[in-house]
C-alpha cells in the first residue's frame, strides 16, 4: 500500500447505553440522543469503534497539535432548553478494547496531552458544542501503543449514544518509529546507468550529495510493523515505506513509484540491537526511464 503521511485527528465520547444507533435513524420514535464525533480533513464525521482505524494519531512533527471534537444533539428538533454536557477520559473503554483485541494499548501519559475544559453548554435551539484537546508529540514514545478514550460522562439524563459515544485517540507503537540520525550519499548520473546492485556504485556519477545534511529524520508509524520516513532529499511526500518482517529483517517500498521508474532496492538491512537501517535505492527520476538515474545509499541510526 502506498500512502502519504498525515496527521489524523480524532475524538470520542461515550457512556453505557443499550441503544445502538444506525444511520438515518427516525429520531421521532427514539427521542433525543447525544453523540460525539470529529470531522477529518475531508469533512467526514468519525466516532465510535466502527471508525477506530481513523482515530490513529500519526504525528509528522514534534509540534503541539490541537484538535476539535463535537458533542451533538441528534433529534428531529433541538432542545427548547440549555443542555449541559460533560466529557472526560474513560479508561474503562481502553480496558474493554484490550480484552477484545490482539493489539494492547497502555494509558496515554499525562504529559502527552492537555484537556482542561470538559463541560460545555448546548444552548436552547442549537445542536452542537465544541471541545478542544492538545497533543504533545515531543513526549510520545513511538515504540509504545497508547490510548486516550474520551467519553460523554453526563448529559443531564438525555440518552447517550451507544455506538457514537466514544472516540478512541490512540498511537501505534512500532519498534522502527522515532527519530534517526542519517548518513550516506546520493549519487547523480546523466541518463541511465547499468549497475549490478553490488557496491561500489558506478564511478560515472556527475555529482554527490551528503545525506547527513538532511539529518535527523522521523519515521512515523502506519501500523505496528510499518513506518514511513522521508526519502533522501527529493522533497515532501516522497517516503520510504519500511516494514519489519522479522527481528532483524525489513522490506522496503516507496510512495512515488507512479512518478519515478526502474526503482530497485539494492540493500535493505536492519540490526535490532543498534536500531540501524541501511537502504540502497537505484531509480530513474522520470517515468519509463526517460530521465537520469540516481543511487541513494543511506544509513539510519535510531536516536
Amino acid at each position: 500500500m502506498k500512502k502519504l503521511l498525515a496527521i489524523i485527528s480524532i475524538v470520542s465520547v461515550s457512556l453505557t447505553s443499550c441503544l445502538k444507533d444506525t444511520p438515518n435513524v427516525d429520531f421521532s420514535t427514539l427521542g433525543t440522543i447525544i453523540e460525539i464525533f470529529y470531522h477529518d480533513s475531508g469533512g467526514n464525521a468519525h466516532g465510535g469503534l466502527d471508525n477506530f482505524t481513523h482515530d490513529a494519531l500519526l504525528f509528522s512533527s514534534t509540534a503541539p497539535v490541537t484538535m476539535q471534537f463535537l458533542v451533538n444533539i441528534a433529534s428531529v428538533n433541538p432542545l427548547s432548553k440549555d443542555l449541559t454536557v460533560t466529557v472526560g477520559i474513560d479508561d474503562a473503554k481502553r480496558t474493554a478494547y484490550n480484552a477484545a483485541n490482539p493489539v494492547q494499548y497502555t494509558p496515554m501519559p499525562a504529559n502527552m496531552y492537555s484537556f482542561t475544559v470538559k463541560t460545555g453548554v448546548i444552548k436552547a435551539g442549537n445542536r452542537l458544542d465544541t471541545f478542544n484537546i492538545t497533543f504533545y508529540p515531543a513526549n510520545n514514545d513511538p515504540s509504545q501503543s497508547y490510548m486516550l478514550p474520551i467519553s460523554i460522562t453526563d448529559a443531564q439524563g438525555q440518552t447517550i449514544s451507544g455506538n457514537f459515544g466514544t472516540i478512541y485517540f490512540h498511537t501505534l507503537g512500532n519498534p522502527l518509529a522515532g527519530a534517526y540520525n542519517v548518513t550516506g550519499t546520493r549519487y547523480n548520473y546523466t541518463g541511465v546507468v547499468s549497475w549490478n546492485n553490488v557496491l561500489p556504485v558506478p564511478a560515472s556519477y556527475t555529482a554527490t550529495t551528503n545525506m547527513a545534511l538532511y539529518s535527523p529524520r522521523t519515521a512515523a508509524p502506519d501500523n505496528t510493523t510499518t513506518v514511513e520516513i522521508p526519502f533522501g532529499n527529493v522533497g515532501s511526500g516522497y517516503n520510504y515505506i519500511i516494514t519489519l518482517t522479522g527481528t532483524n529483517s525489513i522490506s522496503v517500498d516507496y510512495t512515488f513509484d507512479a512518478l519515478y521508474s526502474n526503482i530497485t532496492v539494492s540493500a535493505a538491512t536492519y540490526v535490532a540491537a543498534t536500531k540501524t537501517i541501511h537502504i540502497i535505492t537505484h531509480y530513474n527520476n522520470a517515468l519509463a526511464a526517460a530521465g537520469s538515474d540516481r543511487i541513494f545509499d543511506e544509513t539510519f541510526v535510531h536516536q
